[in-house]
């Protein structure tokens, strides 16, 4: 068992950040076993599209060990009215090969949605766990987006990713061809953040 360092990344994706008028400012950020970070994030009044998610990332780089868990610590803005965000994970899966090899082509992606405030997953809501969560489905299991939605927000948990994922392979919306990771972040999706400040407090990953 050992954890794994992480670093922040504002992660932009989009080249529409800049007619959406969104921006990032960077308050606070420390990276190593543990990280966090502060962030203030602004768009556009009214902006849905999501062009990016600042996250903690810890690479992986293997084939999916049988014990893996990571916990987090959050503190969403006091005010959310009018917002428009969510804290996920957002965790990469293929075969172990493609994944020892850092290969990014053909993964499958799996969201876990820890905090909600005005946003939903992609796809359909297509089964609900034994602790409630509920899981959403968006193109196909080898390529799509899986999102597990907790049945309430959390601003701190651990969450046991490798048994979520023997509970998705039984229901087949995780195959088993996926037995490899490419790495587990922790972030933000935040279209609208009206300029507020959004904190990750802590997160960590242990694998073994």
């Amino acid at each position: 068992m050992g954890n794994v360092s992480c670093q922040y990344r504002d992660n932009t994706w989009s080249g529409d950040a800049s007619s959406v008028g969104y921006s990032i400012e960077d308050i606070q950020v420390t990276n190593g076993n543990r990280c966090s970070f502060t962030i203030a994030v602004n768009a556009n009044p009214g902006t849905t599209e999501v062009v990016g998610g600042p996250d903690d990332q810890s690479i992986l780089y293997s084939a999916l060990p049988s014990t893996l868990t990571s916990s987090f610590a959050i503190t969403p803005p006091a005010d959310s009215s009018g917002l428009d965000y969510e804290y996920d994970y957002d965790i990469w899966l293929t075969t172990a090969q493609a994944a020892t090899n850092a290969n990014w082509n053909n993964d499958l992606e799996l969201m876990i949605w820890t905090y909600v405030n005005g946003q939903t997953p992609l796809g359909s809501v297509v089964a609900t766990l034994s602790d409630g969560s509920k899981v959403w489905f968006a193109g196909n299991n080898v390529t799509g987006t899986v999102s597990v939605v907790l049945p309430r927000n959390e601003t701190s948990a651990t969450i046991n990713i490798a048994g979520l994922i023997s509970q998705l392979k039984a229901l087949g919306y995780v195959t088993t061809a996926d037995n490899g990771i490419l790495d587990v972040e922790y972030g933000m999706e935040i279209p609208y953040g009206g300029g507020r400040n959004f904190e990750v407090n802590g997160f960590s990953v242990t694998s073994g």
